[in-house]
């Protein structure tokens, strides 16, 4: 990958799934002068494709309170949707199906970032090497440490008192990137899933930003993960009775009030 070209403002091309998660990531990204949003495109959730399906394996694995969780934040979460912000800044925003058919498309864009939040979806190659100087996604973890999925729940299961929020260069294994920017954020005693995964977003929303300059100015910026690391998968319910045993929840009625 190559740097942009002087004198220009970056072009941005945005993959994401809908929710105020997304949107509150998103926010400055998409409201700031120094960036130009070319396209926003908004990727199926996690499971949509085969919800029935989808629906069995999480319950089985993960039990009721887990999968309870994604309706009731889905539906009482306050907030904009990305979309929204996209179409606010006249960013002309897609519905696509997967990520990797629209490939020929961002090539037309020209652009210098790509932009991953909150994308269930592997994304091969080709679209990996669009960008000119790099393709960025936000994770909620202390890269290395809780790689892969839920790692908020994960690490409130296992006693934390902090989590994190990292900006790391895509390749193709999973959050196996170079760190552009990473920031602890504290856990408050007794908070839920929702309240620390919302707190983060607006930590997330100032990193993100501050990586999309941060690699323009300099093509090779980042530095490579170290040791080994760990990875998760979707939560068992033993974590989630774990999470619950430590005094947090994965909502709270009180987290919708604000």
């Amino acid at each position: 990958m190559t740097g942009a070209p002087e004198n220009r403002v970056p072009t941005v091309v945005i993959f994401t799934t809908s929710g105020v998660y997304s949107a509150e990531i998103l926010r400055l990204v998409l409201s700031d002068p120094r960036l130009r949003v070319a396209a926003l495109y908004v990727l199926p959730g996690s499971g949509s494709r085969h919800r029935l399906r989808t629906l069995r394996r999480v319950w089985k694995r993960s039990g009721s309170r887990f999968v309870m969780s994604k309706a009731a934040v889905a539906g009482g979460a306050r907030g904009p949707r990305p979309e929204d912000l996209a179409m606010g800044a006249g960013v002309p925003v897609r519905h696509v199906p997967d990520c990797n058919d629209v490939v020929a498309e961002v090539l037309d864009a020209g652009p210098d970032l790509l932009l991953s939040v909150n994308v269930y979806q592997r994304m091969h190659q080709p679209l990996l090497d669009a960008p000119r100087v790099a393709a960025l996604n936000c994770h909620f973890g202390m890269l290395p440490q809780y790689r892969g999925m839920s790692p908020v729940i994960w690490a409130l299961s296992r006693g934390e008192d902090q989590i994190g929020v990292t900006v790391h260069r895509m390749v193709l294994d999973f959050d196996e990137g170079a760190l552009i920017r990473q920031e602890p954020v504290d856990v408050e005693p007794g908070e839920s899933v929702f309240h620390l995964t919302r707190r983060a977003c607006r930590v997330a929303s100032t990193l993100l930003l501050q990586a999309c300059l941060a690699v323009v100015a300099d093509p090779a910026a980042g530095r490579r993960q170290e040791g080994e690391g760990s990875y998760f998968s979707l939560p068992t319910r033993d974590c989630i009775r774990q999470l619950y045993d430590r005094e947090h929840r994965l909502w709270q009625w009180s987290d919708f009030r604000a």
